[in-house]
């Protein structure tokens, strides 16, 4: 029988009402498919753990101490944890442990992971190793904690490996090893399926030293208008190089540096993948200068294509 989830408020999705008859690539399906506004790294892997734990009690109705998670009453869920004579589960521990880490209380929650970890179903495990290793690091334990990294790590895991990659990137870069933590803030931004998560990474590799101007040109990919991305490419490769002439000339456009932006529009290569888009906004750029004539050129070339800036371009005419 299945156990019903409690009927509470919380903003969270149920990724897996039913551990017992669900895998982890099942859970992995369901975050990938439910993860908008959960893209807070520890929320997430809080509430990846939890869901499927409230599961393992096969035909029972939500107990006292579940309620009192979901409506993230603290006191009272201590108060009743702690009260003389209480027999709690090892699920009612896991539960207890989530909500003293969404406190910011590490060290106990660490505790209680540590000895509930073997309690949990073979497939969360993993899940409970990340909240141990965040514990570790977290009460001044790097050594153990990068311990735990290291065994966890998996390629093949893409929910979990962005998370450890920037583990071990920390750690090693805290132990002053900059090489060896730029080999891990690559492996996040290699395997990280979220833009946020990328972005991150890409921060972490501009701020070691001598860093590849390729991670400035992938972060402007995904924030056009980053500072410190925006100037290291200004640097190297340059802005004769014609890998910067778009995001240069973008950025500027939007800075309302219009003489600028042409400049670097203008270099966009044929051969780019952006220059159509880099021709749509060449042509903003001329109309904005007042040269409507030669953007309306553009306009009608790119609406006479089959492009995705077909329609923009005339409505832009009209």
């Amino acid at each position: 029988m299945r156990e019903r989830i409690p009927k509470v408020a919380r903003p969270f999705p149920a990724l897996c009402p039913d551990w017992r008859a669900t895998s982890l690539r099942q859970v992995q399906r369901d975050f990938a498919s439910g993860r908008k506004g959960m893209r807070k790294g520890l929320t997430l892997l809080v509430i990846t753990l939890l869901l499927p734990l409230l599961a393992l009690t096969p035909g029972s109705e939500a107990s006292e101490i579940e309620d009192l998670f979901w409506s993230r009453q603290w006191s009272a869920l201590e108060s009743r944890v702690l009260s003389p004579g209480t027999q709690l589960s090892p699920k009612d521990r896991v539960i207890y442990a989530n909500s003293l880490w969404l406190q910011g209380r590490w060290a106990p929650a660490l505790e209680i992971f540590l000895e509930e970890r073997d309690s949990v179903p073979e497939d969360i495990q993993p899940f409970v190793d990340m909240l141990i290793l965040l514990g570790f690091e977290r009460t001044g334990s790097p050594r153990k904690a990068m311990d735990v990294a290291l065994s966890l790590w998996s390629e093949e895991d893409w929910v979990l490996a962005p998370y450890v990659a920037y583990a071990l990137g920390r750690l090693y870069l805290n132990e002053g090893q900059a090489a060896e933590a730029g080999r891990w803030f690559r492996a996040m931004a290699e395997r990280a399926k979220d833009t946020s998560l990328r972005k991150q990474a890409l921060e972490a590799l501009l701020k070691l030293s001598d860093p590849d101007p390729g991670f400035a040109l992938a972060l402007l990919e995904i924030d056009p208008f980053h500072r410190g991305a925006l100037s290291m490419i200004r640097q190297d490769p340059g802005p004769e190089d014609p890998s910067t002439a778009f995001p240069l000339g973008y950025a500027a456009f939007f800075s309302g540096d219009y003489q600028g932006a042409l400049t670097h529009l203008e270099r966009v290569p044929l051969e780019d993948p952006r220059a159509e888009r880099a021709a749509f906004f060449r042509a903003r750029t001329l109309s904005n200068l007042g040269r409507g004539d030669e953007a309306l050129q553009l306009w009608k070339d790119l609406a006479l294509k089959a492009s995705r800036y077909s329609q923009s371009s005339i409505e832009s005419i009209s």
